[in-house]
């Protein structure tokens, strides 16, 4: 840029650099935006956009990161004035996330985004969010001492809605409750058969080998019917189960007459 005359003949110049800005633009609130590693803007809203500069000629990062309690997100981009014509530069992250409502037939089922516990209960998830496309939502519930795990819900762009469906966990935990009724009825129609004829090899195959229990129905079978006491079945049914997690232990606990 010319500026004059110095000393009367030698034309004076000075270098005059054109700025450069970045306008940043995300879908959710709390993103913290670096360039180069320092922060420079934090987004106070779900629609959130600023210009940033201005800054010299020259390459630069621009990072956006996100996190809460149970999830990071981060976007970079890569910017060049250096070679570019352009002397502001747009760029839009988060631009696709979803806030959710989610419904449930089980208001107090935990919440799990992408395999993690949110900390949070399906009665206190509305506006659930922000959540990447592809994100998987599920919810855990704890019924009659079992857990039961809904179906997977993938999110999708757009989405303000997601309903956790528990239906195979039903159908699976009404059947692990047919099996174990079954189970504890047998045994307990074997056990009378065992006390009035006094063998115990009929009840034998349904208590583990060399546990108290299986030693406490041997003794009884036999001090029984040498009483001549015979028994028999009025009523049964169970009132209360609570099975570990990888169903191999559990406990039971049943009425009877």
């Amino acid at each position: 840029v010319y500026t004059g005359k110095k000393y009367l003949f030698f034309k004076n110049y000075k270098i005059a650099i054109k700025p450069s800005f970045i306008s940043v633009r995300t879908g959710a609130k709390d993103v913290e935006f670096s360039l180069n590693g320092t922060q420079i803007a934090k987004s106070d809203s779900k629609n959130f956009s600023k210009q940033l500069g201005p800054f010299i000629p020259g390459k630069y990062k621009l990072n956006a990161n996100y996190k809460n309690s149970f999830q990071a997100l981060n976007e970079s981009r890569d910017i060049d004035f250096i070679n570019s014509n352009e002397d502001n530069v747009n760029v839009e992250v988060f631009t696709d996330l979803s806030y959710v409502n989610i419904n449930s037939d089980y208001e107090n089922a935990e919440i799990f985004l992408n395999n993690k516990d949110t900390g949070i209960k399906a009665k206190d998830a509305t506006n659930f969010g922000p959540l990447s496309s592809n994100s998987v939502i599920y919810g855990v519930a704890s019924v009659n001492g079992q857990k039961l795990r809904s179906s997977d819900y993938a999110v999708k762009p757009g989405d303000n809605y997601a309903k956790l469906d528990f239906t195979q966990s039903e159908n699976n935990m009404a059947m692990d409750q047919y099996k174990m009724r079954n189970l504890i009825y047998w045994y307990t129609y074997y056990f009378t058969e065992a006390v009035n004829s006094g063998d115990f090899e009929i009840i034998e195959n349904y208590l583990y080998p060399g546990s108290s229990l299986y030693n406490e129905q041997k003794s009884y079978v036999a001090t029984t019917y040498e009483k001549g006491i015979k028994e028999d079945i009025k009523s049964f049914n169970v009132t209360s189960y609570n099975i570990s997690d990888d169903n191999k232990s559990g406990t039971i606990t049943t009425s009877e007459v």
